[in-house]
């Protein structure tokens, strides 16, 4: 009996034990969880500084969603949002060590930059067994680590494949080098604020516009954005844009048989940097292109609260045809 004993323990001893695997959603919901119990009431504000990996589009992606995950848990610490100063420090250090750590100087003056006690710092690269992912909370003042979490996204998830595999425009309005790339677009359609009658409702949207360079299908165009500020009168509610003033001034105006629902993007970690910058110049939430070559309307909107911006689509097809 004593050496059947002996052999089952043997033989357990032998079976290797697996660590859990978890999707990218699970992952993220899990750590920000984690870090949330930890800091939540114990400090004033934290901001999510970065999501270091070899893909951009996946510490985009990772970054919105703790961003969103974040401002859902913490009931009484409030979430910051980087800026442009916190991502040119990070650049920075990042092209003069190769690390992949951020340097307590730079913690501190991004904490310090945004009135932050805490910086989130994450981290997802590749092994053989899958996906390592993590997560550390640090105060700014001390240097301590608050909170730490770590865990092992499947090699398979379809999350992450789908993320990776989408091929990012490599080509911006700073290195185009060929003006044969670009179809330059320089019709301004009528303001989609034809729909409303009353000039004083239309003043509340603080209507702007401007253009920008954006791919559609391979090439390059400078398209005509309308903008506005939802958050100014009407609190980010853009459920009249959405449901009223784009579907009148699509069919109405530019003359479109409106076929479908709209398609939407949330979030659209893909958006052109282009677009974005000309949403953040003109101090507005909301951007509205009408893409003729695609027969589209573009509706982008961000949220503040969240900072994620998210894209609604809405095709149609031409009266005349």
């Amino acid at each position: 009996m004593k050496k059947f004993t002996i052999c089952i323990v043997s033989i357990l001893m032998a079976i290797p034990l697996f660590a859990k695997t978890y999707s990218l959603q699970e992952a993220i919901s899990n750590g920000c969880a984690e870090i949330c119990k930890k800091i939540d009431g114990h400090i004033n504000t934290v901001v999510i500084v970065d999501v270091q990996s070899d893909s951009e589009s996946l510490s985009d992606y990772i970054y919105s969603e703790l961003n969103y995950n974040f401002v859902n848990n913490l009931k009484k610490t409030a979430v910051a949002e980087r800026n442009e100063f916190t991502l040119s420090l990070i650049k920075k250090e990042f092209e003069y060590q190769n690390s992949g750590e951020v340097s307590d100087l730079t913690i501190q003056s991004v904490g310090n930059s945004l009135g932050a006690e805490c910086v989130v710092l994450g981290k997802i690269e590749d092994s053989s067994s899958g996906w390592k992912f993590s997560l550390k909370a640090v105060q700014v003042e001390t240097k301590k680590i608050l909170s730490v979490w770590s865990g092992t996204i499947s090699k398979n998830d379809k999350d992450v494949k789908y993320i990776i595999s989408k091929k990012t425009f490599e080509k911006s309005e700073e290195n185009i080098k060929s003006n044969e790339d670009i179809q330059i677009t320089i019709s301004k359609e009528p303001s989609p604020l034809f729909a409303l009658k009353d000039e004083k409702e239309r003043a509340t949207w603080c209507e702007k516009d401007g253009y920008a360079l954006v791919p559609v299908n391979g090439k390059t165009e400078r398209l005509h954005y309308w903008l506005y500020d939802s958050y100014k009168f009407h609190n980010g509610d853009i459920s009249l844009i959405l449901d009223k003033i784009v579907p009148i001034w699509f069919s109405h105006n530019l003359d479109y048989f409106v076929n479908a629902n709209y398609e939407i993007y949330y979030p659209n970690i893909y958006l052109a940097d282009s677009v974005k910058r000309l949403m953040k110049d003109n101090n507005c939430d909301v951007s509205i292109t009408f893409v003729k070559s695609i027969d589209c309307v573009i509706v982008n909107s961000y949220e503040k609260d969240t900072g994620i911006y998210a894209t609604y689509a809405l095709a149609g097809v031409k009266n005349d045809r």
